[in-house]
Parts: C-alpha cells; structure tokens; sequence
C-alpha cells in the first residue's frame, strides 16, 4: 500500500516521487501519474503551483525513501489516504503481499504460453457459464471457483503478460469478455492493494460474476442502438437483483464476492442503484467494483456507442473521483494499470505507432512499447521493442498521444495473435 509523507515544496529533493498535490492536478502541467524530481528546475516548476506536497516513499529514491520514513508522522496519527483513510484501511488488514507481478521486463515466450493457457481455460469456463445459465442448466459454485483460479495465479506471477494477452482478446458476445476481463482487473487491483490471497481470489471471482443477472435481461433491450429509454434502463437495472438471487443460490456466502454482484453499480456520492448507497456505506469490494466495471465498459464497443481508449478510460474515471468513485481507489487503479494500460496504441513524436507492453512503475510516461509502423504509419513487416525509460534523459523518443481502438487500420489483435 502506499505510504506518503507530506512536504513543503522548497523542502523537495531529489529523487522524491510527487503523488499528490495540494491542489488538482487539473491545470498543472504535471500529468496526474505523479512526478519524480530529477532536476531543480522540477521543484521551481511545481513551486509555482503547490506549497506542499504528497511524496510517495516506496517510489522515492531508496536513499530519499530512508529519510522519509525517519520523518514523525502527523500528531493524529493520519497517514496517506491509501493506507490510512478510515473507510478503505478498515475494510483491509495487514498486508500480506504475494510475488511480485510486474517484471518490468518484455513477456518471455514461456510468459505468454502460460497466459495463453490461462486465458483459454477462462473463455472456455466463462463460455460454458453463460451457456448454462441461459439455458437454465446448473452453474456451481465451485466451477465459477475453478474459472478464477488461474487468472488470480497468472496476474500475481506476471500481470504484464497476462493483461496483454486480454487486451488482445477478441469475442463476439459482449457479456463473456466483460466477464473475463473484469474477473482479470479485478485480481490485479486487489493485489495491487496488497490484500491477503483468500480476498484476492474472492474478489476475481466477484469480478467474474458481478454481472451474471444481465442473462436474465431480454435480448431486445441489451442490444438496442440507441440510448436507452427509462423504461427499458429500469429493466437493465433489475439484473443486480437477478444476480443476488442466482449467486446466493449457487451457494456464494464471501463478503466481497456478495458486495461486487450487490454494489457495482452503486457510486460514490449516492447517485447510484439499487440501494442508493454512498460513501464507506459500499463496501470497499463494491467500491472497486464499480472502477472496474466502468473502465472496461468504457474500453469496449457497445450497441448505442463506441469504444474510448483505455488512457481515455482512466481519465474519464479520474475526472469522476469524488464523485461517482471513491479517489483514493482511483488513484490506486491508475497506479495499478499505469497511465497508458498494457495494450494501448499510442503515437510517438517520431510519427511511428505503438503497442504498449509492460509498464514502468517508477516512470510511468515512459513505458516498454512494441512499435508497429514506420513515421508514414505504415504497417513494418518486423516489430521492434523500445524501452522508453532509455530515452528519458533527452526526451528523444516520448509517447506524444494515446489512440483510439483501430486507430490508422491497425487491429493489434489480428498483428499478434
């Protein structure tokens, strides 16, 4: 979890991770993934904007990082929102924090056979799942249990590969891939929160599942190309009651998998259904459901609209916090999936396209890419990688843009897959 230290900005030094400012980092030139400072002319910049800041200690310089943490902490105890705001640090114990899962490093070959093996396995369960359902055969608990299993055990091992892969999957019915990447996000986000393993697993399986009362939602209404009228929306509400009495009959009695299905759809100010819940009244699993739940709907085409980006996604879940999201689980999410998520295209100053493929967590802008045209944007017959981190020193080759999905003709899952 992260642990902060607030600073006064003429007390900055080098090697310090901004996190936070005392002010929106809306109307900054700083991006909201937060700022390492490298230069004094960093301190100048940001003293034109802040007076004080948040430094996140473990992304600090290790030097740097042992002198925040010999600093007293506030007289009232409080920490870093992450790790001490009452409604998320009651809702998680102490961290028990499993294998690393972001190498930092390209898939190997060996990475990407186990993901692949990992994701055949959940399209096919997942498949089968909603299969069953609509036709009214028995699900059990333990099969939805069985589907989870190793995407929790792949996204701990190495979330790059994993999450890359998803990104490229592709499959003609919405509700099956919503189910699956959200199961995905849903393990990765819990364990970038250092929860204990048994909460990860229940809340993978709460991703997977939060939306299984859709199978009881005509066809009719899920496919029609146009805003919904508030009829036809009352009717696409009801499967958060649909999917509490079909999860509660199979069995499902974990905390966080019941408040996922329950609270998804509620928001952060109130505004949201069924229940109208807001604040530390949604449970924190219900909290992180709804961020992943509107983030990959975001990323995906539907009937009545267009697929955005997923730096697109993350903004516009940026701009909610506060609002229909809870912010320090946001700022969490943007951490976890990095400003420009595995499997964005981008476009670079040079002119070039690419693929993002691992993220940098400590320079976050400059991520690992694989790059897929020339400066023409033509299609290259070789792809090539590049660690962007390699490049910062003189800003020779930087991310000038994020795209959108087929931006320039390019479908990156039919170039690798």
């Amino acid at each position: 979890m992260l642990e902060e230290r607030e600073i006064p900005v003429q007390s900055l030094e080098l090697g310090m991770w901004v996190c936070r400012l005392d002010r929106p980092w809306a109307g900054t030139p700083f991006l909201l993934q937060g700022l390492l400072i490298e230069t004094p002319a960093d301190v100048k910049m940001l003293a034109e904007y802040c007076k004080t800041v948040f430094v996140d200690v473990d992304l600090s310089k290790p030097e740097i990082a042992a002198k925040l943490r010999a600093l007293p902490r506030p007289a009232n105890g409080a920490k870093s929102p992450f790790s001490a705001s009452g409604a998320v640090q009651a809702a998680m114990p102490p961290p028990q924090v499993p294998a690393p899962h972001k190498t930092g490093r390209m898939p190997t070959p060996d990475d990407l056979d186990t993901a692949r093996a990992a994701i055949a396995t959940l399209v096919d369960r997942t498949n089968h799942l909603f299969e069953s359902l609509r036709e009214g055969r028995l699900v059990t608990r333990e099969a939805i249990e069985q589907a989870a299993e190793p995407v929790v055990r792949n996204v701990t091992q190495n979330q790059d590969a994993f999450l890359w892969l998803m990104a490229l999957k592709r499959h003609s019915n919405y509700e099956y891939l919503h189910a699956m990447n959200c199961c995905a996000l849903s393990a990765a986000f819990a364990h970038e929160l250092a929860l204990p393993p048994d909460r990860i697993n229940a809340i993978a399986v709460g991703g997977l599942i939060m939306n299984i009362g859709m199978v009881d939602v005509p066809d009719d209404i899920l496919s029609v190309r146009r805003e919904l009228r508030s009829d036809e929306r009352a009717i696409v509400q009801t499967h958060v009651a649909h999917g509490i009495r079909r999860v509660e009959a199979m069995g499902f009695s974990d905390v966080d998998t019941l408040a996922m299905v329950r609270c998804h759809h509620e928001r952060y100010d109130g505004t949201g259904y069924p229940s109208g819940l807001q604040g530390a009244g949604i449970p924190m699993a219900g909290r992180l459901a709804a961020i992943v739940d509107a983030f990959d709907a975001m990323t995906a085409d539907r009937p009545h609209r267009f697929a955005i980006s997923r730096s697109e996604s993350l903004h516009e879940l940026y701009c909610q916090r506060g609002k229909h999201f809870h912010s320090e689980l946001v700022e969490e999410f943007v951490k976890c999936l990095g400003i420009y998520p595995v499997g964005s295209l981008v476009e670079l100053n040079t002119g070039e396209v690419a693929i993002v493929m691992v993220q940098n967590a400590l320079l976050r802008l400059r991520p690992r890419i694989m790059v897929l045209t020339n400066e023409l944007k033509q299609t290259l017959g070789h792809f090539h990688s590049m660690d962007l981190s390699e490049t910062r020193e003189d800003a020779s080759v930087h991310i000038l843009r994020t795209l959108g999905p087929g931006a320039f003709g390019l479908d990156p899952s039919e170039l690798f897959l």
